[in-house]
This record gives structure tokens, C-alpha cells and sequence, in this order.
């Protein structure tokens, strides 16, 4: 049975209780609040400000208390739908009844963490669309297999940078200014990926026109997105699978932008954290307004502190209140290390299912060679291919049932065929005992990949694995 998050009203579950933050990290907020200049991009009154890491220090905090109402603000639906060829259909979100279930062939939606787009993984890449796809090859058949497959863009996609000025005005230091090409797009899509969430803290690395371009290269690649929209669209994004309608919304803590001078005229970006008791209202009247329209209702999460394999008391008490409010799944990102995944139990009976956070995806954050296999940064290649089977029930919420496969980025190839894979760790230890490759040197890789194996099998060991 797996742990079960504390709802008022209700038996509390066994999580432990969230760890104190350190208070250095007050210094990297203030240094990232001063010298703060204004870019070009010519703010006015009625732009909204961008929320960024320059604010208090995030500390655990009790659920927050009942807030005041929030006024409601009509938002006109968007223009055109978007579509994902082969898939179901993505459009926006019509305020009309639902329609039946087509057939009681179960829906299948596979979630991976975040697509990184570090220089040394850009650079084994090449620009070569192939090796995106093929990075994934573990992975092809279950990706082929599925409905909607989602991730989270962690980059935007531009040809043209922001220029080092405008860097230095509006970014926060020392974080790195992502920026990745349209052959990681076409790869992705290729390898299969339908939905990405671009509502993160990197999104912005390149500026307003980066954001604009990210979206119009998804676009063109065949790729939705959800998380940032333009202001005159809806954020619920819908994929209609067989008549099972599938509602998708996104939300970021902070961008790494200075939130005092900068600001966004044409796009709304999810925002939801601690520091804004109303933004999280807001989001839970957006999640309560949704819920009607859709069959399931999945949301995006960007939050959480990096490098931290425990949620905090905040990401547990705002997964509590959403799925309360009507959201069904929680998928969560940003810490870059996997996080525990739980069933939410409501007073009525239903049941929520929340991951904190799945860790990377294919990136080169974490360890270049398995003799680090034991070094804290091995979390940070370890990563997770989340399946949901969603069976629809006539007449109610449809049944979700999670399983997982144990994933891990792992660099290949001598230095000159040097690329990336995201690699089914099960699949790989039985690669090399049949190989009988185990031994690389002096290190052996097949204890390597066992120990990485069962780490991610004692952090799951609630939810049943995905077969090979």
C-alpha cells in the first residue's frame, strides 16, 4: 500500500518531517537581489512581474491557513487548437460537458523529469537530431506505445542568444543561461515525446524573444507545450484520447530572472510558491474551475530545492490542498534527484497520486564515469520513466493505476563518439553480464549499476515497476 500524505480529517501518513534549510542560502538570494537594471523590453503598468529567485528564503512550513477569496478573471480561450500527429488530439479548453469514454481501452501517458541542456550534453549531441532519439532507444517502445508522453523543457530553443549585456542586467548569477537548438526538439518528438512543460526557472535564460521562439520552434516541430501562454489563452491545456479528456496545467516557483526589473508583455507564466499565499490560491481556484472540463486532471510542478531527495513541509501541504481541489496526478521537478512518490486519500474516498519530483532526464549534470558511482552526483544522473494507466469508469473519475522503470543518464562512447543515453537500468546491468563487460579496468560497472538499481528500488519500493 503506498504512504499516503496527511489530509485534514484524516489519518496522518508517514512522512518524515521536512529537514531545516541552511541560512547560507540567504546569501545567494541577497546577492541576487542587488544591482538590479532594467532591460529592454520596455516594461509598462500593465505587465506582470516575473517571479524570481530573488526573494526570503525558502523555509518548511506548516500547511498554509485558510486565504481570503481571490477575485476571478474570465480568460478568453485561445484562437487555434494545437495538434500532436498520431496522438490525440491537443486543443484548448471548450467550456462544455464531457464526452463519453469512446471505448474501455485504457489511456497510457508516460512522464520523464527534466530534459537538461548542458553544454557538454549539446556538444556530444552534435546537432544531430538521430542522437537525441536514438539517446532514448531503452525507452522507444514504451514511448511508441503510450498516448501522451510529457517532460519538462528545461531550455529554451533559440537560434538568436540574449546578449551578454542583457544577461548581466536581468539574470540571476552564478546560474547558468541555458540555450539548446531545434535538433533536440526534432529528436525528442521523434523519439516520441507529445507534451512538454516550459514552465521553469530556465525559460527565460534567453529573454522575451527566447520564450517567443521556444514556443513557435515547438510548435513547428509538432510539439505542445503547457505552462506558458499567451494572455489572451487559456493554461489548461487538453488531450483528448479516445474521448478521455486529459487536462494538463503547469506552474513554476521562481524564474532566474530579477523579478524587480523585468517584466513580460505578451506571455503569462504559471507562477505558484511559498512566498504567495495568493498565487497559491489562485492556482487551486484554477485547478477547482478545471476540474469540470476534463476527465483527468495532471499538473506540472516546478519546486522544491535542488539537490534534496526529501519535499519539504510546503510541497507536501500545497500536493495535499491541489488534489483536494480537483487535481488527480502531480508530477513535480526542478531538485534535479528523485523524490518520493505517494497515493493522496481524500475523506470521500478518492485517491490522488503525487511524485515530488522526478530527477533528471537525459542530462549532464550528474556523473561522467560509473566509478563515481557512490558519489552524491550519481543522484543526479539517476531519473525514472513514470507510466499511468488510466482506465475510464463511466460515470466517475477514471482509475490510475502508476509503475515506474528504474532509468539513469549515463554517458557512452570513447571521447571523440562521446554521447549521452538515457538507459533502462535493468536492461543494462543484463547488457553487460551477457556481454561480459562488467569490468572496465578496475571497475566493476555491473556492482556499479546494481548499487544505482537498488537505490532507486528503496525510494519506489511502494510503487510496482514497469516490465522491461
Amino acid at each position: 500500500m503506498p504512504e499516503a500524505l496527511h489530509i485534514p480529517g484524516t489519518p496522518r501518513g508517514g512522512f518524515r518531517r521536512g529537514r531545516c534549510l541552511v541560512a547560507v542560502t540567504l546569501v545567494l538570494y541577497i546577492a541576487g537581489a542587488s544591482g538590479c537594471r532594467a532591460g529592454e523590453s520596455g516594461a509598462s503598468a500593465q505587465e506582470s512581474p516575473v517571479p524570481s529567485m530573488a526573494a526570503p528564503p525558502v523555509r518548511d512550513m506548516a500547511p498554509p491557513k485558510a486565504m481570503g477569496p481571490v477575485t476571478k478573471r474570465a480568460i478568453p480561450g485561445p484562437s487555434r487548437p494545437m495538434t500532436s500527429p498520431g496522438r490525440g488530439a491537443i486543443a484548448p479548453s471548450p467550456d462544455r460537458s464531457l464526452a463519453m469514454p469512446k471505448n474501455d481501452r485504457p489511456v497510457r501517458i508516460v512522464a520523464v523529469g527534466d530534459l537538461m541542456a548542458q553544454d557538454r550534453l549539446l556538444k556530444a549531441m552534435g546537432g544531430s537530431s538521430e542522437r537525441w532519439t536514438r539517446a532514448f532507444d531503452d525507452f522507444l517502445p514504451a514511448f511508441k506505445a503510450a498516448d501522451l508522453v510529457f517532460g519538462n523543457l528545461e531550455t529554451p530553443v533559440t537560434e538568436v542568444p540574449w546578449s551578454a549585456r542583457l544577461r548581466r542586467a536581468n539574470l540571476l548569477a552564478p546560474a547558468p543561461a541555458f540555450r539548446s537548438d531545434r535538433a533536440m526538439l526534432r529528436g525528442v518528438h521523434r523519439a516520441g515525446f507529445t507534451l512538454l512543460g516550459v514552465a521553469n526557472n530556465h525559460i527565460l535564460d534567453q529573454g522575451p524573444e527566447g520564450l517567443a521562439q521556444t514556443l513557435e520552434n515547438l510548435e513547428a516541430e509538432g510539439l505542445g507545450s503547457v505552462g506558458v501562454t499567451p494572455r489572451d489563452r487559456d493554461p489548461l491545456v487538453v488531450v483528448n484520447i479516445r474521448g478521455v479528456r486529459i487536462g494538463v496545467l503547469a506552474f513554476a516557483a521562481f524564474t532566474n530572472v530579477r523579478q524587480k526589473t523585468f517584466r513580460l508583455k505578451r506571455y503569462t507564466i504559471g507562477f505558484m510558491n511559498e512566498h504567495d499565499p495568493p498565487g497559491v490560491q489562485r492556482a487551486l481556484e484554477m485547478v477547482t474551475r478545471n476540474r469540470p472540463k476534463v476527465d483527468l486532471l495532471v499538473l506540472s510542478l516546478h519546486w522544491g530545492w535542488e539537490f534534496d531527495n526529501r519535499p519539504s513541509t510546503y510541497q507536501r501541504a500545497v500536493a495535499s490542498k491541489l488534489i483536494r481541489g480537483g487535481a488527480d496526478v502531480i508530477l513535480g521537478h526542478h531538485p534535479h534527484v528523485l523524490q518520493p512518490a505517494s497515493r493522496v486519500l481524500l475523506p470521500d474516498g478518492r485517491r490522488g497520486f503525487v511524485i515530488f519530483s522526478l530527477g533528471n532526464s537525459l542530462n549532464a549534470m550528474g556523473i561522467e564515469t560509473l566509478a563515481h558511482y557512490r558519489k552524491e552526483a550519481a543522484g543526479r544522473s539517476d531519473s525514472v520513466v513514470l507510466t499511468l494507466t488510466v482506465a475510464p469508469e463511466r460515470g466517475r473519475r477514471p482509475r490510475v493505476e502508476v509503475s515506474w522503470a528504474p532509468a539513469f543518464s549515463m554517458v557512452r562512447g570513447a571521447a571523440r563518439d562521446r554521447h549521452y543515453a538515457l538507459v533502462d537500468l535493468r536492461r543494462e546491468l543484463s547488457r553487460r553480464r551477457t556481454s561480459r563487460t562488467c569490468m572496465e579496468g578496475r571497475v566493476d560497472t555491473c556492482r556499479a549499476v546494481e548499487h544505482r538499481l537498488g537505490v532507486l528500488r528503496a525510494m519506489y519500493q511502494n510503487l510496482p515497476e514497469t516490465p522491461r
